[in-house]
């Protein structure tokens, strides 16, 4: 710590020690890099750290009027704050330095419950969707399963206080696997269902055979607006959605045989097969497009730019045709294509090698730049890029430009099984990627060991690829980061599910059963 303006017109020595006494105070109070303190007659300038309004990070982000060089004490992530002009920046203490600050919350009941996916609107609120199975608790909300899981979707505020929960499903088991939400508050769900599910009191859906997608649409309170449903006889399932600016909702998953949507019936070229489909903001299907080989392949993640193009990632095997462009696997291998908002396909990219390799996460720019992340095993090729497993599954993350060229690619993991999950991106370009993985792995030149089995990590790499740094989170079983979303004050918010007493950051969460759902925000 400097002092870099020392002023004392006509001071007794009295009052100098006395001054002395109240900085050395302060010094082993906290230590903070890049503060300048003032002395003069009227006072010291910053105040110690007792003077500063202690708020909950949220309560912070309400001040009137803040300015330049503000302080406040964060309650919700226990660290001080100041005000840069357009932020409250997190000031680094030597214990914690290069890390970012985290707290969680736990929901469910005692038996397995899941979250699948999160989202953010632009005033903040939190939406997740997931499965429970049995009874489930969100805080006093209390859902109960038809029968097998039932599926959930939730509402919470910044301070993760629950605003609204409600469930949807049948005897059967249900899932809700997408969440995306609209610029006024209206989250979208999709997923998959077994032979009949109720939404409401007087919406439900039937199968075509045995699971099929639907796509769902709430208000902003949780009231159901409506439901459609999608598929044929086979196992079809929803896995991701994407919004455009006017409310469009853009779907991906897998379909199996002959899947109807709407008036268009799709037929795989063997087994399961990718989907892409479009529908309007009332309901109504807009296109519907199909891509894979006479093997199995699934779209697992999709993800909208500003002019409402659309990317996916997933696996595929043996050859597989995306728009009349045919391109070949050489065992099990990552997909990366790219379609215009009507439907029309633009260019596609493969990435893997003789193994297995996944495609589970994608986020874009309003540009077009893409983010994707996954899991490979062996050697994998990503563009100009070869990448090599330190043993079983490792995490890649990699980037290409609009038009499909390669930027960069990274890779992290261990002699474990590790993946990642979610991405997304902030607008500085910095990328924020989250997963799991198995004993200890390696990050850059950073190691993080897990607590038990499988732990769960976020990670952040700058613009060009490098990475600023990597937490951990984690109990002694095991635990699993599946979504991933991020507002516009640059919190952090990932959804999954664990067991036993988990720990992320200064926050010690419990679950009621064998797992439960958790959300965690992070914030640098």
């Amino acid at each position: 710590m400097r002092i870099n303006t020392l002023a004392f017109p006509h001071r007794t020595i009295s009052w100098v020690k006395n001054c002395c006494v109240v900085v050395a105070l302060l010094f082993t109070t906290i230590s903070i890099h890049a503060q300048n303190v003032t002395i003069l007659p009227s006072g010291i300038t910053p105040l110690p750290i007792g003077y500063y309004p202690r708020l909950t990070y949220d309560a912070i982000l309400a001040l009137p009027s803040p300015e330049i060089g503000d302080l406040a004490v964060d309650l919700t992530f226990r660290c001080l704050r100041f005000y840069t002009g357009n932020r409250w920046a997190r000031l680094i203490n030597d214990d914690d330095l290069n890390l970012p600050a985290i707290t969680a919350w736990a929901e469910g009941g005692n038996e397995a419950d899941y979250g699948h996916q999160i989202a953010v609107d632009p005033n903040g609120f939190i939406y997740v969707c997931g499965r429970f199975r049995g009874v489930a608790a969100f805080e006093n909300t209390i859902l109960t399963s038809s029968g097998g899981d039932d599926l959930f979707i939730a509402k919470y505020n910044r301070a993760g206080a629950l605003q609204w929960a409600k469930r949807a499903g049948g005897t059967g088991d249900d899932r809700a696997n997408g969440i995306a939400v609209d610029a006024s508050g209206n989250p979208y769900i999709t997923g998959s269902f077994f032979m009949a599910a109720d939404f409401s009191d007087t919406d439900n859906v039937t199968s075509a055979g045995l699971y099929d997608i639907f796509l769902a649409k709430y208000t902003t309170h949780g009231a159901l607006q409506w439901v459609r449903s999608a598929g044929g006889t086979g196992y079809d399932i929803g896995n991701s959605i994407g919004l455009d600016a006017s409310g469009n909702a853009y779907l991906t998953g897998s379909v199996f045989y002959n899947a109807t949507f709407g008036d268009t019936t799709i037929t795989s070229a063997g087994n399961a097969d990718i989907f892409l489909a479009k529908y309007n903001s009332i309901g109504e299907k807009q296109w519907v497009r199909q891509a894979g080989s006479t093997m199995d392949d699934v779209g697992n993640a999709i993800a909208v730019d500003g002019s409402g193009n659309v990317y996916a990632t997933g696996y595929f095997q043996g050859t597989a045709s995306f728009g009349g462009t045919f391109v070949s696997a050489t065992g099990s291998d990552i997909f990366i294509c790219k379609y215009t908002t009507d439907g029309i396909f633009d260019w596609v990219r493969k990435a893997g090698g003789s193994l297995t390799d996944n495609g589970n996460g994608i986020t874009v720019s309003s540009g077009g730049e893409v983010y994707v992340t996954g899991d490979f095993s062996g050697t994998a090729t990503i563009g100009t890029a070869s990448l090599v497993s330190a043993g079983g599954f490792d995490i890649f993350v990699a980037k290409y430009n609009l038009n499909g060229d390669f930027s960069w690619a990274q890779r992290a993991g261990g002699s474990g099984g590790d993946g990642g999950m979610g991405i997304v991106r902030d607008l500085n370009g910095n990328v924020f990627v989250t997963g799991y993985f198995i004993n200890t792995a390696t990050f850059g030149d950073t190691k993080i060991t897990s607590l038990g089995n499988i732990d769960v990590f976020v990670a952040k790499y700058n613009i060009d690829g490098v990475l600023e740094w990597v937490q951990k989170a984690g109990t002694s079983a095991a635990e699993m980061s599946t979504g991933m979303t991020i507002d516009t004050h640059n919190n952090i918010y990932i959804t999954g599910y664990f067991s036993g007493t988990a720990t992320f950051g200064n926050t010690t969460i419990s679950s009621a059963g064998s797992l439960d759902a958790f959300i965690a925000r992070i914030k640098e």
